[in-house]
């Protein structure tokens, strides 16, 4: 991405730079104000990352705390029940990483529920646990397994911000949606009032992990460039163990990790287990397949996920 580039958002071409993070820039556009990140990693980049933060970083975390973590991806499946009844729903998981809501949307809620996930060793455990409905593959590709016109609705949580192209992710996702279908998102909120507070010390602005974060207009302008009716977006609240959200910041905000250290230093181990609402400056999206929408001509965009 450069300075001239077009925004995948809105399609302008005005960027100016925002923040350095390292070897890389996080650049805002004029126009939305969607954060991206300059330049973009090629795919190997991306690939060695998440091998190292699976192994070692970030996901090594989540898996930790999966079982404090629960509670946010039943949240999930109560908001989406909201739009829709989930029962016999067909529903696809993009970027279902080790399968937990897979497990919730299959177990509590009773959806026919399927995921996609490119990173092999998550992948390796969300298909032990659901034979037959992980798929590897990236979903820019057809197969039979991933039929267009053929799911209620698809999730992306935590995903659409780690893509190199997030139009052409969510003009596939539209094709793939029955009509009147809906897409679920949660994302980073650009334009939150955390972000502009912290600036560029906020948490999200974390190369190669993140290579686009998205204001409120930028995610309206890029689904309904996308074929999409926004419902709603809404502030996404986590409970988490405060001993997570520590961890997390070693990853996430370092400076923010250096800031609270001595205070969670002195903080009994009992303490440090309890969970409490954390606002990081996310969002929830909820969208609806429109029925009237042209579906573009075909393009050669590669859809890259996690």
């Amino acid at each position: 991405m450069s300075l001239e580039t077009v925004c995948p958002a809105c399609h302008g071409r005005q960027f100016r730079k925002f923040a350095e993070k390292g070897a890389f820039w996080f650049l805002r556009c004029k126009t939305c104000g969607l954060l991206a990140l300059d330049p973009i990693p090629s795919e190997a980049q991306i690939a060695d990352h998440y091998k190292a933060k699976f192994d070692s970083g970030n996901y090594s975390a989540i898996r930790a705390f999966a079982s404090e973590y629960a509670s946010i991806y039943r949240s999930y499946v109560h908001w989406m029940e909201k739009f829709l009844p989930l029962r016999q729903a067909r529903t696809l998981d993009i970027g279902c990483f080790t399968g937990d809501l897979l497990g919730f949307l299959i177990e509590e809620a009773g959806a026919d529920a399927y995921g996609v996930e490119l990173q092999d060793e998550a992948a390796a455990i969300a298909e032990a646990r659901f034979p037959g409905r992980v798929f590897r593959h990236n979903i820019d590709y057809p197969s039979d397994s991933l039929r267009e016109g053929s799911f209620d609705a698809i999730t992306m949580m935590g995903l659409i911000e780690h893509v190199q192209k997030p139009d052409a992710l969510l003009s596939r996702v539209r094709a793939l949606l029955k009509p009147g279908g809906w897409v679920f998102l949660q994302t980073p909120n650009a334009s939150s009032v955390v972000a502009s507070i912290s600036r560029r010390y906020w948490p999200p602005l974390a190369p190669v992990e993140h290579l686009h974060l998205f204001s409120e207009r930028a995610i309206i302008a890029t689904l309904e460039r996308s074929g999409f009716e926004v419902r709603t977006i809404r502030a996404h609240v986590k409970k988490l163990p405060i001993a997570y959200v520590y961890e997390m910041l070693k990853h996430f905000g370092p400076e923010w990790r250096r800031v609270v250290g001595p205070i969670y230093a002195v903080l009994p181990a009992r303490v440090r287990k309890l969970s409490a609402p954390f606002y990081a400056g996310e969002m929830l999206v909820a969208a609806r397949a429109r029925p009237d929408y042209d579906k573009p001509s075909p393009r050669n965009d590669r859809v890259v996920g996690t």
